[in-house]
């Protein structure tokens, strides 16, 4: 493996044998590894697991986060290599590189920032150069509008519990997102790109999903958030968005949150929450804008709440898949203000 700053890790390969790049990203979970590889915020990145050993407990289909995997790689320290796990990823071509000093390597991306890396085939002294002008040539996958690639291309209806209906925009949708919506309503999901009538809904959701809150692509959607009369939630990408349409900026982390241990305080209270985000929504509070949740390891925004309209977004990932359950509640809290606001019209 090969980082743009030219550090050259050398382990095993497993999987595809076929050069792999992307982002350099790392996470703290100590299990939830198939909810991870197929959690589409993942696209366009190769992802490292800090825990020494994963694969130990195996894959099961019904731990998906997608129908497919996202991540472009994966590194470990070490994988039990009989694990259906494995399997796994050697069928879906995705390449595996494990033997090799992952602290090392973290420790790389906390000091320099968020880097671009090649997994290659092959002896260093044998390979390095070409190795070097893939890199050399890779786009930078956070300016690539990944969110095209996870959404869903047409609109689709999921009868769920109740009768409300509530529109679900997708940018690249966890299955524990929509599995927790259904609990609550019917749900429309609809490609972020597609026009609709907000009017025809009792709620709106705005989902989770990979690269740049930024891209210009999103702008259009942006435009659109601050025109809703309906009560919104916005989850991750979701919660960036809003923040755009109240005039709030969107930065890149130096390296991200990805774990599921990072304590959030919210109205006085200490809930440990899911992350899968290297960009964040920078703490300034507006007019219409109250920032009241905030994550203790760094002060990053993980929270806020429209002054005066039924509008919350979240960073964090309330569905906890994988992680505990501590902040479900947040669904709850979204399904009372639907309810409210339905029986007003």
């Amino acid at each position: 493996m090969l980082t743009e700053n030219g550090k050259v890790f050398e382990g095993k390969l497993l999987g595809s044998h076929f050069p792999r790049t992307g982002e350099l990203v790392f996470t703290t979970s100590m299990q939830g590894y198939t909810e991870s590889v197929t959690d589409p915020s993942y696209a366009g990145q190769i992802l490292i697991f800090s825990f020494p050993l994963i694969g130990n407990y195996g894959f099961y289909p019904e731990h998906m986060e997608s129908s497919n995997i996202w991540v472009n790689g994966v590194i470990a320290l070490e994988i039990y290599e009989n694990s259906n796990f494995i399997n796994f990823l050697k069928m879906n071509n995705v390449p595996v590189l494990t033997g090799i000093d992952t602290r090392a390597l973290i420790r790389e991306i906390t000091h320099t920032g968020s880097l671009i890396g090649i997994i290659y085939p092959g002896k260093p002294e044998n390979n390095l150069k070409d190795a070097e002008n893939i890199l050399l040539n890779t786009k930078n996958p956070n300016d690539l509008p990944l969110f095209s690639e996870t959404a869903s291309k047409k609109k689709i209806f999921y009868n769920g519990n109740g009768e409300l209906n509530i529109a679900l925009i997708d940018l690249g949708v966890k299955n524990g997102i929509l599995n927790n919506l259904l609990r609550i309503s019917n749900i429309t999901l609809i490609p972020y790109y597609e026009k609709f009538n907000p009017d025809e809904y009792d709620g709106i959701v705005i989902s989770n999903g990979p690269g740049n809150p930024s891209h210009n692509e999103l702008d259009s959607l942006v435009n659109s958030i601050k025109n809703f009369k309906e009560p919104v939630l916005g989850i991750c990408l979701g919660h960036q968005l809003i923040a755009r349409s109240f005039n709030l900026k969107t930065y890149k982390m130096n390296f991200g949150h990805r774990g599921i241990n990072h304590p959030v305080i919210y109205n006085g209270n200490i809930y440990i929450t899911t992350h899968n985000h290297g960009f964040a929504v920078k703490a300034d509070e507006n007019d219409e804008i109250i920032i009241d949740q905030i994550d203790l390891n760094d002060n990053t925004v993980e929270g806020f709440r429209h002054r005066y309209l039924p509008i919350t977004g979240v960073q964090y990932h309330p569905e906890s898949r994988p992680g505990t359950s501590d902040t479900r509640f947040i669904f709850e809290n979204f399904k009372r203000a639907v309810i409210k606001f339905a029986k007003e019209q």
